[in-house]
């Protein structure tokens, strides 16, 4: 014969889940559990397996919830020096290639998901590129806040000497959603 479970448990055994969502308020004034805010994602993006993946991520939810995508591609020049005469031109039409290699590569993923994006090619480091877009998009619509969404590296030397999500949490105002 089993062991007699006193009363408070079972009623406890009972009960909703612990991550049920609460019913929807029905009281004048409260909050309604139902209605979505949009959101406005800035996703940093330069095609490599960590950006696809939150590109990839950014657009999904989107897919699922009201908002903007603001694909941001940091075309930040190694060699930060006014160049003047031979290879200069071919300087910047390589970075300009790259560039459209970039946008198109971002215009596959969105469209796979079917939603509304902008591309904003910036001449910064990645990390400045996503703070600057965000804090231009936070001034034009400040109802909504910006999150910052970007790719986490595993490359072991972004765990000695940094990263752009680290680089990120450090100076962002905004959320910051490293996707792994």
């Amino acid at each position: 014969m089993p062991p007699a479970v006193p009363a408070d448990v079972a009623a406890v055994a009972h009960a909703a889940p612990r991550h049920a969502r609460p019913e929807p308020a029905s009281v004048a004034g409260t909050a309604d559990f139902g209605a979505v805010e949009p959101i406005t994602l800035v996703v940093g993006f330069d095609n490599s397996a960590p950006a696809r993946r939150a590109l990839t991520w950014g657009a999904d939810l989107l897919r699922a919830r009201p908002g903007t995508l603001h694909v941001i591609y940091a075309d930040h020049p190694l060699i930060d020096s006014d160049l003047s005469g031979f290879g200069r031109p071919e300087m910047d039409e390589a970075r300009d290639d790259k560039a459209a290699e970039v946008a198109e590569a971002a215009g596959e993923i969105v469209a796979a998901a079917g939603v509304p994006y902008t591309f904003d090619r910036r001449q910064e480091s990645p990390a400045d590129a996503m703070l600057s877009a965000a804090n231009a998009l936070d001034a034009a619509e400040p109802a909504s806040e910006p999150v910052i969404v970007t790719g986490r590296s595993h490359h072991a030397p972004h765990r000695i000497l940094g990263s752009v999500p680290v680089e990120l949490l450090h100076q962002s105002p905004y959320p910051v959603l490293t996707i792994s």
